[in-house]
């Protein structure tokens, strides 16, 4: 009440009742308003740290993806020229290869010159487009291949710009047309790359005369005066053996390897399929540094700050965070399955967890480290971490695809009817794609196991298909669970708003109840200064009386 004023009106109180009301309503409304407050603050820190909390379990995440994202078979060109990628995980298998591009595959470059302009008048017609092979013999002879040709109608009053136009509309092949420089245009067009796919043009002009007769492109007996370059096959010795390609991207040498063909090697290239020990061993140390920094950031965020110098966390006693965090922890002690007669845990590859509850990879007893050790010895069984693995009991059989990203680890039987043909996996009977020399291939078209192929060679009717799933895809999806919506977190981040919601309403109310509550002092001592004002009126009204009448009595 320090504001309070005095000698505002000399006739009434002299309090300021504008001041007092205010002061009176604030200390009615204030208090309750900074609990609120109070209360949403904390809120508001939950909201944020439930939030970082989401961003940190996702960085987790996207981390555990980069490590699972390429095959643990790596492979690799000893040559520029050559460029090879892994296009199929489940097919590709150790090994090297030798590889010598002798010749690239090539498009048919066919030029026609000579025209005026891009909009000059071509005349109509027909144009019987064939393709195949034009051989090197003087003069070249054309043999048909196996695409069937077709009849191309050029309109009458049609321009350079319409004829380009058609022959780029054609599949496989592009036309353009190119500015010479010297006040001519000439029409280029380009087919696939493949010796058959080499293109002869057949001309029957009936249209009227012309900018330019339709003529000029008939190519039956004059291909050299418009051929810039034929088309030819690629030309590789794989193993030694010559083989002929239509594409420079060849995915049918190698299995589950697509070979780029930039460049003519010169000599054999060699084509290596292995597991890299070194990038085992850093998808080791990205796992373990990323899980950790992880939980030791929830640690940190939901500590109740028992430890003396400590403080609470931002999330402590959120018990959502406490279940995520308790949930990926109890996972790293599970078991990893289908990988191999038993089941195996991280212990198995030399990672530990501590008794501070983070992960470390542990020494022999000469201080050696014992996951690279295991990556030295046997590579590929960090599959169990890091790829997931589909095989089959019988070593005859050919396993290819992959199954939903969702299957759990599971071993399946295939079991197969002698008479009828009809084959099963587990519960899922197969579809029977076409037989080949001595084998059947199946494919899983439905069920667990759906995208998986086999190939079975004939009399062999039983045997085992295990599917293991890796260690850390099922971590990111204990995560993905976890960052659900509808889940303990999202729950709880939709409860707090809500609650942040209605206290904001909380607090509208006690500011529109301030008013009314000064409102309310305001008039009560507005009537107040009323009635002292009459009072102090009527006082000094009987004042000055007294005081006359004191005068006259001394008069």
């Amino acid at each position: 009440m320090s504001d309070i004023l005095s000698a505002l009106n000399t006739n009434g109180s002299g309090l300021n009742i504008s001041a007092l009301a205010k002061d009176l309503a604030s200390a009615e409304i204030t208090p309750r308003k900074n609990i609120i407050e109070r209360k949403m603050e904390g809120m508001d820190v939950s909201v944020s740290a439930l939030g970082e909390a989401r961003l940190k379990m996702q960085e987790l995440q996207d981390s555990l993806g980069v490590i699972t994202r390429d095959p643990m078979l790596q492979t690799k060109s000893s040559s520029a020229g050559l460029n090879a990628i892994v296009s199929d995980a489940t097919k590709v298998s150790a090994g090297s290869e030798s590889v010598n591009v002798v010749a690239l595959a090539r498009e048919q470059v066919l030029e026609f010159k000579g025209f005026p302009s891009e909009t000059a008048t071509v005349q109509g017609g027909t144009i019987t487009i064939d393709f195949g092979v034009w051989t090197t013999d003087d003069p070249p002879v054309f043999y048909a291949g196996e695409r069937p040709g077709f009849d191309m109608v050029v309109p009458e009053g049609g321009t350079l710009q319409d004829l380009a136009a058609q022959f780029d509309g054609i599949a496989g092949v592009t036309a353009s047309i190119i500015d010479i420089g010297d006040g001519t245009f000439s029409l280029g067009i380009l087919s696939d790359t493949g010796g058959q796919n080499g293109m002869r043009f057949t001309v029957n002009a009936t249209g009227a005369a012309a900018d330019f007769a339709l003529s000029e492109l008939d190519t039956t007996t004059d291909i050299a005066t418009h051929q810039i370059r034929a088309a030819s096959d690629a030309v590789l010795e794989y193993n030694g053996i010559t083989v002929f390609r239509d594409t420079n991207n060849v995915d049918d040498l190698i299995d589950g390897v697509e070979l780029e063909l930039l460049d003519v090697t010169g000599t054999a290239a060699t084509v290596t399929t292995s597991v890299d020990a070194e990038d085992i061993f850093a998808r080791a140390e990205v796992f373990i540094a990323k899980v950790n920094e992880t939980l030791e950031w929830l640690d940190d965020q939901t500590s109740r700050g028992v430890i003396e110098g400590t403080e609470p966390g931002a999330l402590a006693g959120e018990t959502s965070i406490e279940g995520i965090k308790n949930s990926i922890r109890s996972f790293l002690r599970s078991e990893i399955e289908g990988f191999g007669d038993g089941p195996s845990y991280l212990s198995n590859f030399g990672i530990s967890m501590q008794r501070d509850g983070t992960l470390a990879m542990e020494e022999d007893e000469l201080g050696n480290v014992i996951l690279e050790k295991i990556i030295a010895e046997d590579p590929m069984s960090l599959a169990a971490l890091f790829e997931s693995q589909t095989t089959a009991s019988n070593s005859s059989v050919t396993v290819a695809g992959r199954p939903p990203s969702d299957t759990d680890s599971g071993s399946y039987k295939f079991t197969r009817d002698p008479d009828t043909g009809d084959a099963y996996l587990g519960t899922t009977k197969l579809t029977s794609l076409f037989p080949g020399v001595g084998v059947t291939f199946y494919l899983a078209a439905s069920g667990p196991m759906s995208g998986v192929s086999l190939t079975v060679p004939d009399g062999l009717d039983e045997f085992d298909v295990d599917y293991g799933r890796n260690f850390t895809s099922k971590l990111m999806e204990r995560i993905d669970d976890a960052l659900a919506s509808e889940n303990a977190l999202s729950a709880r981040e939709t409860e707090l708003q809500a609650s942040l919601a209605e206290s904001q309403e909380d607090l509208d109310d006690l500011d529109a109840k301030y008013a009314t509550v000064e409102t309310r002092y305001l008039a009560k001592f507005t009537a107040m200064e009323q009635m002292v004002t009459q009072l102090n009126s009527t006082g000094s009204y009987i004042q000055a009386l007294l005081d006359a009448e004191q005068a006259a009595a001394r008069g």
